[in-house]
């Protein structure tokens, strides 16, 4: 919004005078975006010789390209587009979420060897202290359930899992529920669209990070399901069903988590916008338990590997 422009450039503003106002920093470690922040901090740095590291937490304007895919828009976006270039590219070291964004952030950066990927994760030891707590799950209309946590917005292709559950039943497989934890601008569209076909859909809205814990453990399969146009890697939700030990069915242009998957057998992967072939996904893991247990026991495996923050942020 405009609003979050103004606010981006008054911090970018506020940062500036208080670093000029204090002793000269050894070294800045710099989060991206907002992308007049990162530029002004890397200017600021190089012309006082002082040592910048990037984290890349997000890809802008990438990020907008899905919303305002028009030529004018990119037009727009340009000076953005221009800014996050300018960090990049004078960067001394990157540090981003994912590898995915750890290329896109080097890639014109004269420097070697300079990029770092370190997923967000979760610190293990936490969750695994409230997920002891966790009670059964009440509610379920469905033995099977499949759990979404997170954003209800334009990324996310619920109406898309939803069709595949409707295939489902049409085949015959009425054995999976949809528990959705979390909010956003699309959840009544959603929350129609379930009861437009009467299914076997649950939405609790927002919960606390201990409730949303409690409830994902005691699911059976997790599932990330982003439309064709969204360029996320690695996100937040991933590392959650991981750590509870959730198969997952991946449905996402970025092959960098479903390689992930692919190599722990901790899950499976599907194309956006294939109804058919999520519909198969689910089906094969709701009706082969074996299948869900040893996918389990890989999921978790991987957190332990790649997503404990005690572990990876060592680095």
């Amino acid at each position: 919004s405009p609003a979050r422009i103004v606010a981006h450039r008054r911090f970018a503003k506020n940062v500036i005078n208080y670093l000029s106002n204090r002793e000269k920093p050894d070294v800045i470690y710099l989060f991206v975006p907002p992308a007049g922040l990162a530029k002004k901090v890397v200017k600021y740095a190089k012309q006082n010789g002082i040592r910048i590291i990037i984290d890349v937490l997000d890809l802008w304007p990438e990020a907008f390209a899905m919303l305002m895919p028009t030529p004018v828009a990119k037009l727009l976006l340009n000076p953005m587009k221009k800014s996050v270039e300018f960090a990049y590219d004078n960067a001394d070291e990157v540090i981003a979420v994912s590898n995915t964004y750890v290329q896109r952030a080097i890639k014109n950066n004269p420097r070697e060897n300079i990029g770092h990927s370190v997923f967000i994760g979760t610190d293990m030891k936490y969750f695994d202290t409230v997920a002891e707590q966790a009670p059964a799950l009440e509610g379920k209309l469905r033995p099977i359930t499949m759990a979404y946590i997170g954003m209800l917005g334009h990324s996310y292709d619920l109406c898309g899992v939803m069709d595949a559950m409707r295939l489902l039943i049409e085949q015959g497989c009425d054995e999976v529920e949809l528990f959705v934890m979390g909010d956003g601008p699309l959840r009544e569209k959603f929350e129609n669209y379930a009861k437009q076909y009467d299914l076997p859909v649950r939405f609790t809205g927002r919960l606390p990070y201990e409730d949303m814990i409690k409830n994902l453990v005691r699911a059976d399969i997790g599932i990330n399901v982003l439309v064709g146009k969204a360029e996320q890697s690695i996100i937040n939700k991933q590392a959650d069903y991981v750590s509870a030990a959730l198969p997952v069915i991946n449905v996402q242009k970025n092959q960098e988590f479903g390689e992930l998957l692919v190599a722990y057998d901790a899950g499976l992967m599907c194309s956006p916008g294939d109804t058919q072939a999520l519909a198969a996904a689910i089906r094969m893991l709701v009706e082969n338990e074996e299948m869900r247990k040893r996918m389990g026991v890989n999921s978790r495996r991987l957190a332990e590997n790649k997503f404990d923050r005690n572990k990876t942020y060592q680095e």
